[in-house]
């Protein structure tokens, strides 16, 4: 019993793990994300604030 439920475990473990992959869109080389692309602090870096003098 306890071996059928080990084997059922580890099946369901290859068919998850089967199942998640990149996608063709990642395999060419294209990210999603645009890492290239500056921060909002970087490009307004005062906004919250009031400059006194």
């Amino acid at each position: 019993m306890l071996k059928k439920i080990i084997l059922l475990i580890i099946g369901m473990a290859v068919l998850l793990f089967a199942g998640i992959s990149c996608t063709q869109y990642e395999r060419d080389g294209y990210n999603p994300k645009p890492f290239n692309s500056p921060a909002g602090w970087e490009i307004q870096p005062y906004q919250n604030y009031q400059l006194r003098n």
